[in-house]
Order: C-alpha cells, then structure tokens, then sequence
C-alpha cells in the first residue's frame, strides 16, 4: 500500500525573520567582546591611543612629558577577564578606612604586596601593629594616583593597573590622603622621576620599589611613606653602609701599619718616624670620626 507524501509546509517568513534578529544580535555581541579584548578594529575618528610605554623596560623615561600626563588621563585598566584582589583599605597606623574617602578626587593610596607566599607569615610577625617596636616585613610597594598604579623595579618607573601585580601578593592598600597636584604638574614630577629612576641603578636594600614610593609620597604632599612599609629594607641598607664604613676603616689602618713598619725598617732620624707615625695616626681618626657622625 502506497503511504500518501506530505510536503512540509515552508517556514513563515515572521520564522525567519525572528532566526535573522537573533543572528544579528548574536554577531553583535561577538563585535562587542573582540571589542573588549581589544582586538577589534578602530573606530573611525577615533584612533586607539598606545599607551604601551608604561609597561616597557624604561619606557617611561624614554617617552615625553606629554605622553606622561595622556597616561594620567587615560590609565591603564585591568581586562574585564582578569580578577583583582579585594581592596583592603587602612591608614598607616593600620586601622579601617571607609570606602567613601575613595569618591574624591586626587586621592593617593600605597598598595602593598608580599615578595612572596614564603614570607606572608614572617611578615605578618614581623610588622605587627605596634609600630613603635616592629621591624617591619619585606614588603613590595607601589603607588596610586589619578588611578594608575606607579612602580619602580629593575624595569625602571612603570605605571600598571591598580592592584594588578601577579609576581607579588597583595597585603593591603594604605590611604595616604589627596594631593593637591594636578595631572600637569604631576606629569612632570613623574617624567622627571622616571630619569633620576633608571632600572639599571635598582639595588635591593638601598634603592627599591619602597624607596622610590617614599619619595613620590614626598613628592605628592601626602607625608612620609609608613614606617612598617619599609624599615626592613632601610635597616639592612643601614646594616651594610656601617659594615662597608668599617671595612674601610680596617683597610686604612692596615696601610697605615704597613707604611709605620716601612718607615721604622728605614734608618732614619728618631723624630721623623714620630711625626709619621702621629699624622697618619691623626688622619686614621679623623676619617673614623667622619664616617661614623655619617
């Protein structure tokens, strides 16, 4: 027995209509996400601004005043992919500071991170909360400003976004206050920061991410860097001049052991080998005495 065929009955055309506004709102989406990614193409008259610079090898001393202040602008964002640590907020004594004060403008924090997971808790002994006694921890520190992130490391002067360091782990955010500086003056300061901060000069006890972010706090009117932040790394490099001091001292009285018995193998008049020997010991006390009110 023959079945009967059925034709399928073609798609209404409000079907297809329907299909095609999904696709087109499907095709925008993806637009929007290349978008985001940063992959998409240029809108015309609007070119993308390249702010590269920030994130290369001195690069901020390589570029200009101008391409500095576009930076203050414009600061670098972290991708929408990309999750930041949970932002917590103190002051420097390390006691809780209200969002709110994050509404003005200016505003100055210091974020400060651990060189490492191996030290979190050595850290955490370390700079406890009494101030007065604590040693402090070894601490990575970085400021914020106008909403961009300033670091100095073996990059030189770098300007990331906040909170965005993956090679450390972040510890806290201490709010400094509010700089009276505007982007064009401070755009200067920052341009001239990062020729006196050349990555080639970083030393890890004397000349640091801490010490370059003590002296930018200096240069922002918002007071001193805390103490906790970086009295480890100033009591080392303290350490180490006063060793570097005495090795000198020792070297100089070595010498000048030796030129006595030089001088005393020699024949000589008696005297003479006593005005030597007195002038070299007075010039051995006098650079002692120098060098420790150093």
């Amino acid at each position: 027995e023959q079945s009967a065929f059925v034709p399928c009955a073609p798609p209404k055309l409000s079907a297809l209509s329907a299909h095609r506004t999904q696709m087109l709102q499907l095709t925008e989406l993806v637009e929007q996400g290349w978008s985001l990614l940063g992959l998409g193409e240029e809108t015309s008259g609007t070119p993308k601004l390249d702010l590269d610079f920030a994130t290369k090898p001195d690069g901020i001393r390589k570029s200009s005043v101008e391409d500095v202040l576009m930076l203050l602008k414009h600061p670098p964002a972290s991708p929408w992919y990309v999750p930041r640590d949970p932002q917590a907020l103190m002051n420097a004594v390390k006691e809780p500071v209200p969002r709110s004060v994050l509404q003005s403008s200016g505003v100055v924090l210091v974020h400060v991170y651990h060189i490492s997971e191996a030290v979190r808790r050595p850290n955490t002994v370390l700079s406890f909360s009494s101030d007065a006694v604590s040693l402090g921890g070894a601490f990575h520190a970085a400021v914020e400003v106008y909403g961009g992130e300033w670091v100095y490391g073996t990059n030189g002067v770098r300007c990331i976004p906040p909170r965005s360091d993956k090679t450390h782990i972040y510890k806290c955010s201490v709010y400094m206050g509010r700089t009276m500086m505007g982007q064009e003056e401070l755009a200067r300061e920052l341009y001239d920061l990062a020729q006196q901060w050349p990555g080639e000069q970083y030393d890890l006890l004397g000349r640091n991410c801490c010490s370059f972010a003590a002296v930018l706090c200096q240069r922002l009117s918002v007071g001193e860097l805390p103490h906790w932040v970086d009295r480890l790394p100033r009591f080392l490099h303290g350490s180490r001049q006063a060793g570097r001091a005495a090795m000198q001292v020792a070297c100089q009285a070595r010498s000048a052991t030796r030129a006595l018995v030089q001088v005393v193998s020699q024949p000589c008049d008696a005297r003479k080998v006593a005005r030597k020997v007195c002038n070299d010991d007075t010039s051995l006390l006098q650079s002692a005495a120098i060098r420790g009110g150093a």
